[in-house]
């Protein structure tokens, strides 16, 4: 079949003058566009809009149901108010507040460091009222409404006064200590520093005395909790003087001198560089006026080209763990025997 060049071109140019459009059509169609470029973007927003009412319908319905639900007075109430506005979420999260303790942690220390006038009692009490408590012994710990009933507490007033106590009981306004027998407690209105123990380190945290009864005292809570050293137990930088000798030798003992001292072990010098990992020795020392104690030990590891020596207490009883932590919260550099 042969084509016809002509007639070819004359249908193809038939065809590309029936597309061609006026610049009038081109603007009702741009417009048609626009027109339905803007309605999908209605359409859009208020679905989100929509969205975003109901799930600020359902946080407030919630939120209203907790506070009926905890039975939280006024004063409560406006403390809650003032922690929702720092929720990332905002009104849509507002009954997180209630369910979920990270949000509630989050927003009480933001709001702590942005109004120190908000009383952290208050705080403190409204955690107990909504039952936030620690999961478990390494959870981070954020206030002391937190603290587990029985935990060994160490009291610091000042830089000479020492006492150990037991946490009885926490109430909303106070934590319930009693304080060893033999020691007078301080005075209504001290202000002490706390520490206590966990897994995951040492704490402490600031407070005063609200009350005393016999040796039962009141404590202010605290919302501002601080790490003081991150091991099991206290440990402190001691320099006094100790005998040491192989456990179980009966060999004269030989005199040393602490590096520092804890709960869970001491760092002490190696006379003549004898001792080596691994070894169980007995430290003989002092912890309190006529008191001395004996402790073996193991060394795990030695430093200074073995002129320390490392060592672990893993093996003593509680009862003289806690008595040589009472020793060093006590300590100071003019004590030394």
């Amino acid at each position: 079949m042969v084509l016809d060049q002509n007639r070819l071109s004359s249908f193809l140019g038939s065809i590309a003058s029936g597309l061609t459009i006026s610049p009038f059509e081109l603007f009702l169609l741009i417009l048609f566009l626009a027109g339905f470029i803007a309605l999908l973007i209605y359409v859009y927003n208020y679905q989100k809009k929509k969205v975003l009412n109901s799930k600020i319908r359902y946080s407030q319905d919630q939120y209203d149901k907790f506070i009926n639900k905890f039975q939280l007075n006024p004063s409560e109430i406006d403390l809650i108010e003032k922690l929702t506005r720092y929720l990332h979420g905002g009104d849509i999260e507002k009954h997180q507040l209630f369910i979920n303790q990270a949000a509630f942690n989050s927003c009480a220390a933001k709001l702590l460091n942005d109004n120190e006038a908000v009383p952290q009692s208050s705080i403190s009490s409204l955690r107990l009222k909504l039952g936030f408590t620690l999961k478990d012994e390494e959870s981070s710990i954020h206030s002391t409404a937190e603290l587990p009933e029985h935990l060994k507490l160490y009291i610091l007033q000042g830089k000479v006064r020492r006492f150990k106590g037991i946490l009885l009981k926490i109430t909303a306004q106070s934590l319930i200590v009693e304080i060893s027998e033999g020691k007078i407690p301080p005075a209504s209105g001290s202000i002490i520093t706390v520490l206590f123990q966990r897994k995951n380190g040492v704490f402490s945290f600031k407070s005063f005395v609200q009350k005393i009864n016999g040796r039962t005292i009141s404590l202010a809570h605290s919302e501002k909790m601080k790490m003081t050293q991150k091991r099991k137990f206290y440990r402190k930088n001691i320099s006094n003087p100790l005998l040491i000798r192989v456990g179980g030798s009966g060999e004269k003992a030989v005199k040393s001198n602490f590096i520092d001292l804890g709960g869970g072990g001491a760092s002490v010098v190696n006379p003549k560089k004898r001792f080596r990992t691994g070894d169980h020795i007995e430290l003989i020392f002092y912890i309190s006026g006529e008191e001395r104690i004996s402790i073996i030990g193991e060394v795990i590891r030695t430093s200074k080209d073995n002129g320390v020596i490392h060592i672990s207490f893993d093996t003593i009883r509680e009862s003289l763990r806690d008595r040589i932590i009472g020793f060093i919260l006590s300590y100071s550099s003019s004590a030394k025997r």
